[in-house]
């Protein structure tokens, strides 16, 4: 359990510059994997934070990217368990 905790701490740390640097993109990339295989805790949130205070004008799209993204992971992870 102690490696899965590393690895996943691993992703978070080498995802995060990449999603700030694509922005909403970023955000759908990272909200989907994030609701689909891998657990990235609290990543999204801070993205969308960190976005929202960047470009404030933009937050809606920033939050509109995340839940897109997470619902298109929520689908996948369904489809595959069905």
């Amino acid at each position: 359990m102690h490696r899965l905790s590393q690895l996943i701490h691993a992703l978070t740390e080498i995802s995060q510059p990449y999603a700030e640097q694509m922005g909403g993109p970023g955000l759908l990339l990272i909200a989907t994997v994030d609701s689909s295989f891998v657990t990235l805790p609290e990543v999204v949130d801070l993205l969308v934070t960190v976005s929202s205070i960047r470009s404030p004008e933009w937050w809606c799209y920033f939050a509109l990217m995340s839940t897109v993204g997470s619902t298109i992971g929520s689908y996948v992870l369904y489809a595959l368990a069905r």
